[in-house]
């Protein structure tokens, strides 16, 4: 019994790590994903033209008239990524401005989306040794279609 009563805080601790990479590690998925949606409506019709009339050094994870970095209008790129990664708290969802890159060769033009997400940690130990969060980016490039 004594054995279980000095194993037990280091089998919680190790537990409850794996239950926060895991957190991590589905946050990121879940980023990537809204951030390849948010790519692929940038580049899509009249988007492009739009989207990449904003300086790129903007950012723009609170859009017109939003509030706490949610976008209420479906035509916007922050909701794309708000819609497609439902899990994550969108306060933490930090978006810059597409980067546009126009080929001026005839070739094909590149929206590029880039998005930054921190996922605070639950394990005190975890929590003390990467500062208490951990900050995810997720970029994502698409090809803009005629």
């Amino acid at each position: 019994m004594v054995e279980f009563a000095l194993l037990l805080p280091v089998i919680l601790l190790l537990t409850v790590g794996v239950v926060d990479l895991a957190r991590v590690f589905s946050s990121y998925i879940a980023l990537t994903d809204g951030v390849r949606e948010a790519a692929l409506f940038a580049a899509e019709g009249d988007g492009y033209e739009r989207w990449c009339a904003i300086p790129p050094d903007d950012t723009i994870a609170c859009p017109t008239g939003a509030e706490g970095h949610q976008s209420p209008d479906p035509d916007n790129v922050a909701y794309q990524i708000q819609f497609d990664s439902v899990a994550l708290d969108p306060s933490e969802i930090v978006m810059l401005a597409p980067a546009c890159d126009p080929d001026p060769c005839g070739g094909a033009s590149t929206v590029t989306v880039v998005v930054s997400y921190r996922v605070a940690l639950l394990t005190p130990v975890l929590s003390d040794i990467l500062g208490g969060s951990v900050t995810m980016t997720a970029s994502t490039t698409a090809t803009v279609l005629p």
